[in-house]
């Protein structure tokens, strides 16, 4: 028999020993150092995060909010990569997030940003393993859709370590009236 503590997404989940990072479920006290976060990265974060070029402190409260929303209604769930640091409280340095929750078909949307200091350590691939691990037992996904801007190398070189293939299908982006293609890759279930 399943526990309604079981259909409750976990709050904390560990990487492995060997990192000094884990994933923690997303809350509106993290708005504030998120967008710290996001304002240094701005740059960065908005060649192919286009949310981040126009990112305020009510936006990244209302977007946590309505994360928080779409994990109650079992459409989403969203977790912060986050670096243990010995000298001070742990860091938030990237977000994974799980949206567009289709339970009929077991699919379901990931989205993820890692800060740039942060890049090249194996952070979003390591993270993003356990958290589909996770998702795919959670939901029993089938599979895991990613929509990723042509040309972000880095981004499409950690759908490749995933089992991710690119499709052929496209989808538009709108932000300040402008329109960007996302490619569209797939990752099997694992």
């Amino acid at each position: 028999m399943v526990t309604v503590e079981q259909l409750k997404p976990k709050k904390l989940l560990s990487v492995n020993e060997k990192t000094d990072i884990y994933l923690r479920m997303t809350s509106l006290d993290d708005a504030l150092t998120l967008y710290d976060v996001i304002h240094k990265d701005r740059k960065h974060l908005e060649q192919y995060q286009r949310w981040a070029r126009n990112a305020t402190p009510k936006s990244i409260k209302d977007a946590i909010q309505e994360s928080i929303e779409n994990t109650a209604k079992g459409v989403g769930l969203q977790y912060r990569i986050m670096l243990r640091d010995e000298s001070a409280l742990d860091k938030i340095i990237g977000t994974l997030t799980f949206y567009d929750h289709d339970a009929a078909s077991r699919v379901v949307k990931l989205g993820y940003w890692l800060s740039k200091d942060h890049e090249g350590n194996g952070y979003v691939s390591t993270s993003l393993k356990t958290l589909l691990q996770y998702g795919f037992e959670y939901w029993s996904l089938s599979k895991v859709l990613l929509e990723i801007t042509p040309g972000n190398e880095r981004s499409e070189r950690v759908a490749r370590r995933l089992g991710a293939k690119p499709t052929k299908r496209f989808t538009d982006e709108e932000v300040d009236s402008k329109v960007y293609k996302r490619r569209v890759w797939e990752i099997p279930k694992l």
